[in-house]
C-alpha cells in the first residue's frame, strides 16, 4: 500500500505537510550522517598529527575548559591518544593516561559540528578495544554531573558510577560536581 496515500487518509492536510517535511529532514540527516561516518578514520596519534591536535585543542579551548595537552604531554610514553579524522582533519580525540594496568581518560572531545553522528561512540569503542588488546583491566574517568549526554554514552559502554567529587570543576567562577565512573574489562 502507498504510504503517502495511507497517511493522507488518516491525517489532516496541515499535519501531512509537517509529517513529510520532518521525514525528509530525518532522511537527509541519516544519509548525511552515514556519508560522513563512512569517511571518518580512527587511529592512534602519531608525530605527524601532534601539531594539528594541539591547534585543534586551542581552537576549542573554552569547550575544553582550558584543559589542553601540550606537545610534551602528548609524547609521554604513558599517554595514549586516539583521534578521529575526516578528510585528513581532526574532528575528535580521546587522551588517556596509563597507570600500571588501567587507563584514566583525561580528555574526550568531539567537534560540535560532528556531535550526534556516532563519532564519539566509535572513538570510545575503539579506545576500549585498544585497551583490551593492551591487557588493560580497568578504565576510569570523571565527567561533569550535568553532562547527561556523556554519562549516557559511558553507561552504554557499561561504565558504572562509583563516586563523586563536589565542586570539582570551576568554569567562569562557578563550581560543578563531577561523577566518577569506571569500566572493568575482562
Amino acid at each position: 500500500m502507498n504510504l503517502r496515500f495511507t497517511i493522507k487518509k488518516l491525517m489532516p492536510l496541515c499535519w501531512q505537510k509537517q509529517f513529510f517535511w520532518d521525514t525528509e529532514l530525518r532522511m537527509i540527516k541519516f544519509f548525511t550522517t552515514t556519508r560522513i561516518m563512512s569517511k571518518v578514520k580512527y587511529f592512534e596519534l602519531n608525530d605527524s598529527f601532534i601539531d594539528e591536535l594541539v591547534c585543534f585543542q586551542n581552537e576549542f579551548s573554552k569547550d575544553l575548559n582550558e584543559n589542553i595537552s601540550n606537545h610534551f604531554t602528548l609524547k609521554k610514553s604513558q599517554i595514549f591518544t586516539l583521534i578521529a579524522c575526516s578528510r585528513k582533519s581532526i574532528i575528535g580525540f580521546l587522551i588517556a593516561q596509563r597507570i600500571i594496568d588501567s587507563f584514566e581518560i583525561n580528555s574526550f572531545f568531539i567537534s560540535p559540528s560532528f556531535r550526534g553522528m556516532g563519532v564519539g561512540e566509535k572513538l570510545l569503542g575503539n579506545f576500549i578495544k585498544n585497551s583490551c588488546e593492551k591487557k588493560i583491566t580497568s578504565i576510569y574517568l570523571e565527567v561533569m554531573k550535568s553532562n547527561k549526554i556523556a554519562i549516557k554514552l559511558y553507561s552504554k559502554f557499561k561504565f558504572l558510577i562509583y563516586g563523586s567529587r563536589k565542586d570539582y570543576y570551576e568554569i567562569n567562577g562557578l563550581k560543578y560536581d563531577a561523577i566518577l565512573m569506571k569500566l572493568i574489562l575482562n
